[in-house]
């Protein structure tokens, strides 16, 4: 197994995109901010209005000149992130002679699922993380099967049809997930009706844009950890392999 193919994707150059959004704005002048000032009244507990009390209402009319572009830097962004997702799953399945659980399609398009995109977060890097354990302890073991014709320029799978007793030797980590899990709930709080955050709770949420730039860093962030974790039992397994045939060759 040659981990120079794993290696050339880069997922760390998704930081960019956020990186080039966030000097676009910050740099670039707005606007000149408008917030006034509402005075309503709330109910109480008892069912009687309290006192009038100071609401500040921000004006969302007038738009950063930078934001379109800013916004396509961070669609950018998610896109390197989503094709980064697909294209590591898809050499799992290369690995493992498409045995590994979770499939390149759905390991991207599961998170345009609304809800169930908060499980699948945690699910896959669950067992992305437990995968990559399992090929640094040792556990995953290259198949006796000579490779074929039909196989030449494929990498060698490292899975031999062991996976599902495998499976429960290794811890699989729950903080990937977790992380990734609050990137998608601040992804979704860009949808949540910044008025009424306003007038219900009296909170000043932040621009729209924001939301997709944190969940983007926190995601690119998970992604360039597991990415490492993942280079990393390549390389350990390949080690392995190369081992395993320096021994058969010299007889021991």
């Amino acid at each position: 197994m040659d981990a120079t193919g794993f290696r050339s994707f880069k997922v760390w150059l998704g930081f960019i995109a956020p990186v080039v959004a966030f000097l676009l704005i910050a740099i670039v002048p707005g606007p000149p901010e408008s917030v006034r000032v509402e005075f309503r009244s709330r109910r109480m507990a008892d069912g009687s209005w309290g006192p009038y009390v100071a609401v500040p209402v921000e004006d969302v009319s007038k738009m950063h000149p930078m934001m379109p572009v800013s916004a396509l830097c961070l669609a950018a962004g998610w896109a390197w992130w989503f094709f980064w997702l697909y294209r590591r799953h898809q050499q799992l399945a290369e690995l493992t002679d498409s045995t590994y659980p979770v499939r390149p399609g759905p390991a991207a398009g599961f998170h345009f699922v609304p809800g169930y995109n908060l499980y699948w977060v945690v699910h896959w890097t669950r067992r992305f993380t437990h995968f990559c354990d399992l090929m640094e302890s040792g556990l995953l073991q290259q198949p006796a099967s000579p490779a074929g014709a039909g196989n030449a320029g494929k990498p060698p799978a490292v899975f031999a049809g062991n996976m599902s007793a495998a499976w429960g030797d290794v811890k699989p980590g729950w903080v990937p997930g977790i992380f990734m899990c609050l990137a998608m709930v601040v992804a979704c709080g860009a949808f949540i009706p910044r008025n009424y955050l306003l007038r219900k709770f009296g909170v000043m949420p932040p621009p729209i844009l924001a939301n997709f730039l944190w969940a983007l860093v926190i995601a690119l962030g998970v992604a360039t950890v597991l990415d490492r974790r993942f280079l990393s039992a390549v390389t350990a397994e390949a080690g392995s392999i190369a081992s395993a045939k320096s021994k058969a060759t010299l007889g021991i």
